[in-house]
This record gives C-alpha cells, structure tokens and sequence, in this order.
C-alpha cells in the first residue's frame, strides 16, 4: 500500500520538476489573459467568449511590448478598480484590449 505522504512527495517533485518546461512566463501570460478577457466581458461585452478572446491574447502576447502593458493593466485591475474606474486608473488596458479586439 502506497503511503499518502510518499504520493504527495512524488506528485510534488514531477510538477516542480515539469514547471521549467511549462515557462512561468507563458503561465503568468495564460492567467493575465483570462483576468483581462474577464474584465472585458463584465464590463465592456457581455457577449466576449473568455475562452476565445484568452486564446486570442495569448497568441498575440508574444510581442513583448503588448506582454508588458497587460502585465501592467491587470496589475491595475488587481487593486480592485470598478468597471468605470478602468479607463481613468488603468489606462493601459485600453492598449491592451484594443490589441485582443477579433
């Protein structure tokens, strides 16, 4: 019988072992994607498909530049900013959305 605390350990050592190959860049990317294609739906289009308007992004994140401004637009969502309070306090999310438009 296999011990709970050995199958942890085991579990613990192939994800920490695979992290490096998955990129902790491309996993911030992936999760800054979805929190902006969120914040897109609630506050600008009901109708934005998360998932879509995520792909989308992550496929055009790969330009540094647009990489940075979303870093820095859901920083500023990560305060806590209302719908309205975007344009005026996040205005990098402007840019950023702008780029993620189909």
């Amino acid at each position: 019988m296999i011990s709970f605390a050995r199958t942890l350990s085991v579990f613990a050592v192939v994800t920490f072992g695979l992290l490096p190959l998955a990129g902790c860049d491309d996993i911030n990317e992936a999760l800054d994607c979805d929190q902006m294609c969120e914040k897109m739906q609630s506050c600008v289009d009901d109708d934005i498909d998360v998932h879509d308007c995520a792909e989308r992004c992550e496929d055009r994140v790969e330009d540094n530049e647009l990489a940075e401004k979303l870093d820095a637009c859901t920083d500023c969502l990560d305060e806590g900013v209302s719908c309205r309070e975007v344009a005026a306090d996040c205005s990098v999310c402007d840019e950023v959305q702008m780029a993620l438009l189909p």
